[in-house]
């Protein structure tokens, strides 16, 4: 730190776990930050840094990309405070969207002709577009007419966040939230997608016009961010408890079920033969515009593919292939790492980012400002998640107990799981000393590493 551009401070030398110093001070950062009236930005958060310090001549209020939710970055905010428990650091995000989803429908009937909501990727608290995206000079164009190819044809935003409310239901089981947010906001979002898109003689959704994340703009067909989203909220909508639901609601969820595309795979050669990956479209010219790996949504954050269910292979190879190599910012490798148990790339990606921290400021979770700015909340929100996965992953009533954590490293941690269950953990030395859940009854659903022995 200079004062009067003479140095008076610098920050020391640190000893201890990079991994348990990031993880606290990130969660002490959304903490400050989390239950405000508006979502936590992903560009600096509420603690940015003054701009002329990295060479930008603008005034304190500036930070890059401006002042939009991207829901591609602000979701790695909220995804970590399930298994965090800060559940109610959730309601400002939930809070925004539905605030804009009259807008949203009125925005489907009037540019499409369609019932149900759809939400930008980069929108503003009112609910629509960025001014950039959807063009300033609107001369000759048709209200539907969006100017930013980057987003022109995103659908995955709305299925994404009825995903984040339904896991938000399984941590807490919340009947009041369940019934007055989730289930409007699903039935709104799945509408749009039933009244916009033609079907096949099948009865499937053919997803066109549409894109794959930034990264594949061309002539695409059924991507896998909306049909891996559309499978996931449909299925689990689908099997909620018939008492929380009403007829009409569950007739709708099994048809839109039903309808939903096939999850895109393609061929390709693997060690001299012909394997089966994930694909980031059913149809697209391999042409990227951006470095996102679309094809590994279904994965993360929609976890249809990872350890313990079908299809292991086919996702272990399409991460294997993905275009890029994404270790920090809002890059979601070393969450899909841990998913497919990975052990070692994950750790490695988790190496990276807890030393992300700009050397330029004495805060040590100073992220970034890799793709976004300082400190990237999506970056921090990242490294929580990662570290989560490595600890425990939980699906339907199973409990995976440290499923990509190193053998070597000893760690305790306390971590929320589905069903409102607390899991405390203390391993060292390659044994697991201690384990306590609550209640007492989920601890038979605790799946734990191979070769971990008998659990105390």
């Amino acid at each position: 730190m200079y004062l009067d551009g003479k140095a008076v401070a610098e920050r020391a030398g640190e000893s201890g776990s990079p991994i348990a110093r990031g993880y606290t001070l990130q969660r002490y950062v959304q903490a400050c930050g989390g239950r405000g009236f508006y979502p936590v930005k992903f560009n600096g958060g509420m603690f940015t840094v003054e701009p002329k310090a990295m060479g930008k001549p603008y005034n304190a209020d500036w930070r890059a990309w401006g002042d939009c939710h991207w829901f591609q970055n602000v979701r790695h905010i909220y995804h970590p405070m399930l298994a965090g428990g800060d559940f109610e650091m959730m309601r400002p995000l939930f809070d925004m969207y539905e605030a804009v989803r009259p807008l949203a429908e009125a925005r489907a009937r009037l540019y499409h002709d369609v019932e149900g909501c759809y939400f930008p990727e980069t929108m503003t608290v009112w609910g629509t577009y960025a001014n950039r995206d959807y063009g300033w000079d609107r001369t000759g164009l048709r209200p539907k007419d969006v100017q930013c190819p980057y987003w022109q044809y995103a659908w995955n935003q709305g299925p994404e966040l009825v995903a984040l409310m339904l896991d938000r239901w399984d941590y807490t089981e919340d009947e009041a939230f369940l019934k007055t947010r989730v289930l409007p906001m699903a039935e709104s979002v799945l509408k749009y997608f039933d009244t916009r898109f033609k079907k096949d003689t099948e009865g499937r959704m053919i997803l066109s016009p549409t894109q794959s994340a930034e990264t594949y703009w061309h002539e695409v067909t059924n991507d896998m961010p909306s049909a891996a989203g559309l499978t996931d909220i449909a299925a689990r909508l689908g099997a909620l408890p018939a008492a929380l639901t009403t007829e009409p609601q569950r007739a709708f969820f099994v048809r839109m079920k039903a309808a939903c595309p096939a999850i895109p795979m393609e061929s390709v050669s693997s060690d001299g033969k012909t394997a089966r990956k994930l694909a980031p479209a059913q149809k697209y010219v391999p042409r990227r515009s951006n470095c996102e790996n679309p094809e590994l949504y279904a994965i993360w954050p929609f976890r249809l593919f990872g350890l313990g269910k079908p299809g292991l292979a086919e996702a272990r190879l399409a991460y294997e292939r993905r275009g890029d190599h994404l270790d920090c910012g809002w890059g979601y490798d070393g969450n899909c790492a841990a998913l497919l148990g990975l052990t070692d790339e994950a750790a490695r990606i988790l190496g990276v980012k807890c030393a992300n921290s700009h050397p330029n400021y004495r805060w040590p979770a100073t992220w970034g400002p890799n793709f976004d700015w300082l400190p990237d909340q999506n970056h921090g929100g990242n490294l929580l998640e990662t570290t989560q996965l490595m600890l425990l992953q939980c699906d339907g009533d199973r409990i995976r107990l440290l499923p990509a954590w190193p053998r070597s490293w000893d760690v305790t941690f306390r971590l929320h799981a589905p069903h409102k269950t607390i899991v405390e953990c203390h391993y060292r030395r390659g044994q697991i000393e201690k384990l306590v859940v609550t209640p007492e009854s989920r601890r038979q659903d605790v799946v734990p590493f191979e070769g971990a022995g008998p659990l105390p």
